[in-house]
């Protein structure tokens, strides 16, 4: 029996409607984007974190040591950089084989090369997070503040999400490939400290050893790629990374509001909340491992891994989305609205100031993560429409 011929064009205008949502989405993100890379070039293009990734590349390229500070802060000088300290490539060894193909490039222009690579992931990430059920996309998450500011800061985050996006949708039929996708996820593994550990036991209980063999494959290849470029990478490495100091910084997450309210010098309260998640993850994972939906209960743990890791920033925070995406059938259009009042307050404080270590930002990450827990304790909702889901936003 075929359907109704109103119920055919109902459904093919759904669909262009959403063609032309994302499509709108895409032209809107690229403008804000460009104009705030354009507005940046213009006042100093190298005063930003993504001039690393370009002497990490022009510092491979030539086969020199990518963690030379000295040679790296005479490279940045040279292109007009104003700062003492040069900025330096955090990401493991195997990571800096992405920054290799900047090396073509002037650096303003491998800025706008990097800025779209960003891009295409993050509306990738949306497109393969976007539950089956919802039709209609609220413009706060396609205009997530964190999102913006991961563009806007140049960073790596959305290439993390990716590799998530891509283990969720490949596991089940394509374990390897699932497990491949998650060498991206290792570019930041700071990041994921709960959840590498609940990734150890489901992998384990399912006996899907294929996951932990394409991961490292994927970390194996990067590997031997960057001691291709450098033999000694891994004592280089570590040399640059003591002389960052990284421990003695604090960051606008919990982990540091909470060094700084019970002991501002010592570093072992930042440790209590990663302890407390993992805590939370285990009893998490063992109340629920027989209908583990990484989709679903995976995106939970995501969510615990960005709240209490030591060392995150603002644009981090895009690890947020697979729980956001998730639970968006779940909530009302209330709930829905709170959010945006909240992502509006975060896009205001970064309009007025971009600089990401401010204390005005400390608040972000436990406030997306109070709507998390909020949305995962409502009932589940089968079907409904989701107009009003965008309306909302």
């Amino acid at each position: 029996m075929s359907e109704n011929p109103s119920t055919e064009a109902a459904a093919k205008q759904r669909r262009t409607g959403m063609t032309l949502l994302i499509a709108v989405g895409l032209v809107a993100m690229l403008a804000v984007s460009f104009a705030i890379r354009g507005y940046l070039l213009r006042q100093n293009s190298v005063n930003r974190d993504f001039i690393s990734y370009w002497s990490t590349g022009k510092m491979l390229a030539a086969g020199h040591n990518p963690y030379d500070r000295a040679a790296i802060l005479a490279l940045e000088r040279a292109q007009g950089a104003t700062y003492q300290r040069p900025y330096i490539m955090r990401n493991p060894p195997w990571g800096v084989v992405l920054s290799w193909p900047l090396a073509a490039f002037s650096a303003p222009t491998a800025a706008l090369v990097w800025m779209i690579a960003i891009i295409v992931a993050a509306l990738g990430c949306i497109q393969l997070l976007r539950p089956k059920g919802l039709k209609t996309l609220p413009l706060t998450l396609i205009f997530f503040a964190p999102s913006l500011i991961c563009v806007g800061a140049e960073q790596t985050s959305f290439f993390v999400l990716l590799g998530l996006a891509l283990f969720m949708l490949l596991l089940e039929r394509r374990p390897y490939l699932a497990g491949l996708a998650l060498t991206l996820a290792t570019l930041k593994p700071h990041l994921l400290l709960i959840f590498w550990p609940v990734l150890l036991l489901e992998v384990a209980r399912r006996r899907q050893w294929s996951v932990l063999a394409g991961l490292a494959t994927g970390v194996g290849a990067g590997m031997a790629a960057a001691l291709g470029f450098d033999p000694h990478i891994w004592s280089h490495y570590f040399a640059a990374m003591g002389a960052e100091n990284m421990a003695a910084g604090y960051y606008p997450n919990l982990p540091s509001i909470l060094t700084l309210l019970v002991a501002r010098h010592s570093l072992w309260p930042e440790a209590i909340p990663t302890v407390a998640g993992l805590a939370f993850a285990g009893w998490y994972w063992a109340r629920r491992r027989d209908e583990w939906d990484w989709r679903w209960h995976g995106a939970m743990v995501l969510a615990i891994s960005v709240v209490t890791a030591p060392y995150s920033w603002p644009f981090d925070q895009v690890l947020y989305l697979p729980t956001m995406f998730a639970s968006l059938t779940r909530v009302p259009k209330r709930a829905v609205m709170v959010l945006a009042a909240m992502n509006l307050a975060a896009l205001a404080i970064y309009a007025k100031s971009p600089v990401l270590g401010n204390v005005q930002y400390w608040w972000m990450a436990p406030a997306w993560m109070a709507w998390c827990i909020y949305a995962y304790t409502r009932p589940a909702v089968v079907t409904r429409e989701e107009p009003a889901l965008a309306a909302a936003a």
